[in-house]
């Protein structure tokens, strides 16, 4: 069996989620598909037009803090919110949604302020005005979407918040050395093929570089790491 998942489902799930039933340390990628930043949208009529205008409106606001739509307690996009309210020291409600799609519609709709999503599933809607945005979790800018300036540029309190998401695919752990191995040396060479790779970067995110297992191992213990620690930081508690 083989499971398609980000490091929400992967890494941060287990530590939010009482009924699940897995850890990350269950898991076991033999790909990386993609790889892509998460940018800060707002609604269309949000009056700010750039990061530190957005943070000046969010302090002003105090009484009735700016809405950040997420998808779920302990997802990437809620400690990415989180994180950002703590560090730039501005109010935030949280408001949770069953997946982005949701966050998005209701972004458009002017039902909540601001969210972080995957520059893959806002960037037509940044260039087409449908969406403000007013930055990127990337350390430098996108060529597909140059108007995201980074927010670790913002200030020297943000220098180190450069995150972003990607896909991998997984197999259990007790999964046969043999058997591991096998399957990265075969699906490394489909999603080398051309019209994959056009695919992914159709999508706005970029493909993913190759990785040997043990290569592939050695970035999900540090991104488990990492995401385990900011989910401590923010005080993640499993619901």
């Amino acid at each position: 069996m083989l499971l398609i998942a980000s490091q929400t489902e992967s890494i941060l799930t287990p530590l939010s989620v009482k009924g699940a039933r897995y850890t990350s340390e269950n898991l076991r990628p033999v790909l990386l598909i993609n790889r892509g930043p998460y940018v800060l949208v707002g609604r269309p009529d949000l009056p700010a037009s750039g990061f530190a205008e957005l943070l000046a409106l969010a302090r002003s606001r105090s009484g009735k803090p700016l809405s950040h739509g997420h998808i779920g307690n302990g997802s990437m996009i809620h400690l990415l919110g989180e994180r950002l309210a703590r560090k730039a020291g501005i109010p935030l409600t949280q408001v949770p949604y069953k997946g982005v799609p949701p966050v998005i519609q209701d972004l458009i709709g002017s039902q909540i302020d601001v969210a972080f999503v995957p520059q893959s599933s806002a960037r037509d809607l940044i260039v087409n005005g449908r969406l403000k945005v007013y930055g990127t979790t990337s350390a430098v800018i996108s060529e597909k979407l140059p108007a995201a300036l980074p927010i670790s540029k913002a200030n020297a309190g943000l220098a180190d918040f450069v995150h972003g998401t990607w896909s991998a695919v997984f197999v259990a752990r007790t999964l046969r050395e043999e058997d591991a191995t096998r399957l990265n040396k075969v699906l490394t060479t489909v999603c080398q093929e051309a019209p994959f790779q056009a695919a992914i970067a159709a999508t706005g995110s970029d493909p993913a570089p190759v990785m040997t297992l043990p290569e592939l191992d050695r970035f999900f213990e540090g991104e488990t790491r990492l995401y385990q620690s900011m989910a401590k930081e923010i005080g993640i508690q499993a619901e």
